[in-house]
């Protein structure tokens, strides 16, 4: 007996693990990504993160016991005592990856005007305006992540990338003390 598309629950990060086993079992199953760009020592990689993070289509072929069975499987993505039937999910995404699960979406396009990880920005607008952080990362649909600095933790906040704008960092110069440097007043004074 073939059951339909469900919506296998993982551990977190565990999804390549259990699509690894899947393919072992050759049972049907697919874990969509997409290309990510992220900052590594100034550099932008492209990596393949999980579109669905924590969670594995399967089209189990004798019995859910099975995949219920692999270290790694939390549960199945249920409605009440039902487990949802997610078909046509697995349709459209298939057309829309050409049977590679590698979805032709972006996280960002315009990648090449943006921060990188750690370079100060002010916030422009929204609920934290005029507020200066540190970006962190840009998140997918024109949204980023940055850190504000409150109450002396920094706080993740996601913001609109176009309400992001660089800060210009000033280096403050040290001044240098002399040591057995005297004041002038101080050396008329000893030398009285």
């Amino acid at each position: 007996m073939a059951f339909d598309w469900t919506l296998a629950v993982t551990a977190p990060n565990r999804e390549s693990h259990v699509s690894a086993i899947l393919s072992s079992l050759e049972m049907d199953h697919r874990v969509f990504r997409v290309v990510s760009r992220i900052p590594i020592n100034g550099q932008l990689i492209e990596v393949l993160r999980p579109v669905f993070p924590g969670y594995v289509f399967v089209k189990p072929a004798e019995s859910r016991e099975v995949v219920l069975s692999i270290v790694g499987v939390v549960g199945f993505v249920r409605f009440g005592d039902e487990i949802i039937d997610v078909d046509q999910v697995v349709e459209n995404l298939d057309e829309e990856s050409d049977g590679t699960c590698v979805l032709p979406w972006s996280e960002r396009e315009e990648i090449e005007e943006g921060f990188i990880a750690g370079d100060k920005v002010r916030i422009k607008g929204g609920i934290a305006q005029g507020f200066v952080a540190t970006f962190s990362r840009y998140l997918n649909r024109g949204r980023a992540i940055v850190l504000l600095d409150y109450m002396g933790r920094s706080v993740p906040f996601t913001v609109a990338d176009e309400d992001l704008e660089e800060v210009e960092v000033l280096k403050w110069r040290r001044r240098r003390h002399r040591v057995g440097h005297r004041s002038k007043i101080y050396r008329q004074a000893s030398a009285a």
